[in-house]
């Protein structure tokens, strides 16, 4: 394999990722060969990124923006290790939302065999989604921390939510350590394996925030700490759904 080069649609070769995926047409698969690539990238078309797993393809954020900003894109990511991002201003740029992935405006969001560990966000410090669908599978959202909301995942605005074979561990948030969902209800189903564990609220919860009406059915949740709500669960204005 050729390193630090990404292939559109098993054609062109590029050495920059923005330059690749301003090169894609709509449903194009990017290769990201082994390497280290550097963010931030800017989305705005349906996608599939698919590297060669989190230890061998890396995207590092700028430190100044999410390391990953969708806008209004159907968007895969997979088989990457996403770290060092930071957003931190106000919604609809890449400066806010989640500092490893900020997606707005999508139908469906899908990651999958990938690591998102280390980031900083002013909503979520890994990933801040709004997306009708979210799949989240054989994934690791760890040691990201936010400063005004969640420190793993916050998603907004979906109707279903699939979690499979992933962690959601070791995040520090102010509101939510490790998982929020709101403030529309959401069906989520969790596979038995998938853990929300080792998470820490400065003043909410530490393990997740459930919006009304939400069900929520598998998976696990342990040893998280919440300072003023409690380490496991809140639901979000009234009780939810969970099983």
């Amino acid at each position: 394999l050729d390193e630090n080069l990404i292939s559109v649609a098993m054609e062109g070769s590029y050495l920059d990722l923005q330059d690749a995926i301003d090169a894609a047409q709509p449903g194009d698969v990017l290769q990201i060969c082994p390497g280290d690539y550097y963010g931030a990238v800017v989305i705005d078309t349906d996608l599939t990124l698919d590297g060669y797993g989190s230890a061998a393809s890396v995207l590092y954020g700028n430190l100044d923006s999410a390391t990953v900003f969708v806008d209004g894109a159907n968007v895969t990511i997979s088989n990457l290790l996403i770290t060092d991002g930071l957003a931190f201003q106000a919604l609809g740029t890449p400066f806010d939302g989640g500092g490893g992935i900020t997606v707005l405006g999508a139908d469906t969001f899908v990651l999958a065999y990938t690591v998102v560990q280390e980031n900083e966000g002013a909503i979520a410090g890994g990933i801040h989604v709004q997306a009708d669908h979210v799949e989240i599978e054989y994934s690791s959202i760890y040691s990201n921390e936010c400063w005004i909301e969640t420190g793993g995942i916050d998603i907004e605005g979906a109707s279903t939510v699939e979690l499979f074979e992933s962690s959601i561990s070791a995040n520090i948030g102010t509101e939510v350590g490790g998982l929020k969902i709101g403030p529309d209800p959401a069906v989520v189903e969790a596979s038995s394996a998938n853990g929300i564990a080792g998470n820490e609220s400065e003043y909410g919860v530490g393990g997740m925030e459930l919006s009304a009406g939400t069900t929520w059915t598998g998976g696990v949740v342990y040893d998280n700490v919440g300072l003023v709500a409690g380490g496991g669960l809140v639901g979000y204005w009234q009780t939810s759904g969970f099983t």
